[in-house]
């Protein structure tokens, strides 16, 4: 098992307490209908001003990869509500593939267990009416196109926790809304080279990523979402011939193609739903390789239009140094630190010096107060007796 370092955790020996005070997890609320303001995973009060810019178009280049992801799945339109980009496959795959274990999570809540049927599943139907757009009037998004980015985007920040949104969204670009494509572009850019990819801690990542994602994404049921992909990958033979069955989804699949995988997920999920099943990657990794080196021509052509690594080392610094802070004051005596320490801390407690960080903190912060004679606070002086 590698250390917390490989998943961008600091190094430092107070990890958790900055994992308490530094990371959060946020259940979106339902008027909030900024993409970019999802964010489910990641450091509360660093905020993006590393990245030299965030333009709107970056946002509008995913919407229009997961759109065109979307208009290829031949399946009912209602099948769409919970299908997002967000999985162990590509894409579309992943589309389908949630979908239909939406469909069986719903099923087991109102039965008790078992799955939904296939036959709920109808060809696309045509569009509906509306409210016509007047000429010049911007085309509005489709709410669930910003669920499937702000899913892509928690997935990311999750994994890789002190990547900045508009970073995420840059990677999820170059990776066609591919998220294990964009994880392997951001190990390969920021040389994670001990990066192991199936150890327990990267497999126990994944699947709080994938929460994330779901819950950013406002899935109904994302323990379901999540206990789904866990069956699937828990079954060595039903997820074998469901990597066959999205092979030929690199292309558009036929209609017939996506509702054989439609049957087949339903089928090994029903089939593992009761047992304790384990996240199992190597199978995902090893597609994700093949469908990277199928457009790295593509993506490495034009390598401005991935970002760049200085924006997550300074946010891990910044986290690291965080984690000096909380160890030196939890080591100071809590009076002297409230009363003395705390206003020297303040402007002159830094973190270098001949000692390690957390003793030069110290230091610095107790040696201005040592070479002055100490101040009283004023609730502290007693007024003599008269």
């Amino acid at each position: 098992m590698l250390g917390e370092s490989h998943l961008d955790l600091p190094r430092s020996g107070s990890s958790s307490c900055i994992r308490v005070h530094k990371l959060h997890l946020d259940v979106p609320s339902s008027d909030d209908r900024s993409s970019n303001r999802i964010r489910t995973f990641g450091p509360r009060e660093v905020e993006n001003q590393f990245h030299i810019y965030e333009l709107k178009d970056e946002i509008g280049a995913v919407i229009a990869n997961i759109e065109k992801m979307c208009s290829c799945v031949q399946l009912g339109k209602g099948f769409l509500e919970k299908g997002f980009c967000f999985g162990l496959v590509n894409p579309i795959a992943n589309i389908i593939i949630n979908s239909a274990i939406s469909q069986v999570c719903a099923a087991a809540d109102r039965t008790g267990g078992g799955g939904s049927d296939i036959s709920q599943v109808c060809p696309r139907a045509g569009g509906g009416g509306g409210r016509r757009r007047k000429r010049g009037e911007e085309k509005p998004v489709d709410p669930n196109l910003l669920r499937s980015l702000d899913g892509l985007t928690a997935f990311l920040t999750c994994l890789f926790p002190y990547l900045p949104d508009a970073e995420a969204r840059l990677y999820l670009d170059a990776a066609d809304a591919d998220p294990f494509v964009a994880s392997l572009l951001i190990i390969d850019r920021r040389q994670l080279r001990e990066f192991d990819f199936n150890s327990q801690t990267t497999q126990a990542a994944v699947e709080v990523a994938l929460r994330c994602a779901a819950v950013a994404a406002k899935h109904p049921d994302p323990e379901g979402l999540v206990l789904g992909w866990k069956c699937l990958t828990h079954s060595e033979e039903g997820w074998e011939c469901i990597s066959h069955a999205v092979e030929p989804f690199s292309s558009v699949p036929s209609s017939q193609t996506q509702h054989y995988l439609v049957f087949l997920v339903q089928q090994v999920v029903k089939a593992n739903w009761a047992s304790d099943p384990v996240l199992r990657l190597e199978r995902t990794w090893e597609l994700a390789r093949s469908r990277l080196m199928q457009a790295s021509s593509r993506i490495y052509a034009s390598p401005t239009l991935l970002p760049p690594t200085r924006a997550h080392m300074k946010r891990m610094l910044l986290s690291t140094i965080h984690g000096f802070y909380v160890q030196a004051m939890g080591r100071l005596p809590t009076y002297e630190l409230c009363n003395w320490f705390h206003c020297s801390m303040l402007k002159g407690g830094y973190c270098y010096g001949p000692l390690d960080p957390v003793s030069n903190i110290i230091v610095n912060t107790i040696c201005p107060i040592t070479l002055r004679p100490r101040v009283l606070p004023v609730h502290s002086i007693r007024r003599p007796h008269t």
